[in-house]
């Protein structure tokens, strides 16, 4: 009996540490836990990740480094349809479409198919992504770079920029950061040594993303050019024919009425001579051929400026195909 307590003590002891030991290990799972909840949640979603072609070569094409890569998957990327995607993105100003969402912890990318915006997925899917490398980084970490984008913003800004910011300012004062941190790196080629180190850890072709940017972006700048430059001359020319039209129907009217008083003369008898006659008629003659000259001048203005008017219809019909494109929300009605 008494080796059977000696061995029950030491029993009962050992079971005492080895409930201590799981006791504190539970403990500290929990804790790390609580301190890497983001994490787990977002390794799991990454495991569960279904992987799509378009964002496998989107995550290919824009050298996603496996940072970025895996937030891009923690966060359910998808490449969405017009009916899903205007679901989940929501517009918030009526006159600009938009492109993706970071909603929710998921990111969608709307499903543009026209080729002469060769780009605008890529660019929108990293956009995306880096809302939600913001999401995840600590307060202070956020506040560090807060002070690193708008310093690059006010050095950098561009007037259209700033009309893009200027909703931010107005309506999600708190949001300014956020967006910065998105457009910049997606959008300038050049950014501060701090900023281009730091980007470095989401892809390793930022330079190539910028590139995708502008190329797209182009497409929309050559019309917008044009049409402004057109529209411009336009103006200009038809207030040029209206003057001259003007002065061309006063003189046309001064000369009917000397033709018509010419004539009434000549049946009266009033030039005595032949020669007095003619110098008469040469000077209407020549009053004739000048307007007639001028008559062609300004026909010749009006269907320049018919051309530039099919041509502004024309930039007008491209414009709105192209918007058309990018609008989740003026998507074609299924076929019956």
């Amino acid at each position: 009996m008494k080796l059977s307590y000696l061995s029950s003590q030491k029993l009962s002891h050992g079971g005492s540490w080895l409930s201590t030991i799981v006791s504190v290990l539970i403990l500290l799972s929990v804790g790390w836990l609580g301190f890497n909840y983001q994490y787990v949640v977002d390794q799991v979603a990454v495991w569960s990740y279904h992987s799509d072609p378009q964002l496998d070569r989107i995550i290919n094409d824009t050298k996603l480094t496996t940072r970025g890569e895996f937030y891009l998957k923690a966060s359910n990327a998808q490449i969405a349809n017009a009916d899903t995607f205007s679901k989940q993105c929501k517009k918030t100003e009526n006159h600009s479409a938009i492109l993706g969402c970071y909603v929710n912890n998921r990111i969608y990318v709307y499903d543009i198919t026209d080729e002469r915006l060769d780009g605008i997925k890529e660019v929108t899917t990293v956009h995306e992504m880096l809302h939600a490398a913001w999401d995840r980084l600590g307060s202070q970490r956020q506040q560090e770079l807060t002070k690193l984008l708008e310093a690059e913003y006010q050095k950098l800004k561009t007037a259209e920029l700033e009309e893009r910011m200027a909703y931010y300012y107005r309506n999600e004062p708190t949001e300014i950061a956020n967006e910065l941190h998105s457009i910049l790196p997606t959008e300038i080629s050049e950014l501060s040594p701090e900023l281009e180190s730091y980007y470095s850890g989401y892809t390793d072709d930022r330079a190539g993303i910028v590139s995708l940017y502008d190329k797209y972006s182009a497409v929309f700048d050559s019309i917008q050019d044009e049409a402004d430059t057109l529209s411009a001359q336009a103006s200009a020319l038809a207030s040029s024919i209206d003057t001259n039209t003007k002065s061309y129907n006063a003189d046309m009217a001064s000369l009917n009425s000397e033709i018509q008083n010419f004539n009434s003369r000549a049946s009266s008898g009033y030039f005595s001579t032949p020669s007095h006659f003619n110098t008469a008629r040469a000077g209407l003659v020549s009053r004739t051929d000048s307007l007639e000259s001028r008559r062609k001048a300004l026909q010749a203005d009006i269907d320049k400026y018919n051309s530039m008017v099919q041509r502004l219809n024309e930039l007008s019909t491209k414009s709105n195909e192209l918007q058309s494109s990018i609008d989740s929300t003026l998507a074609a009605p299924p076929s019956l």
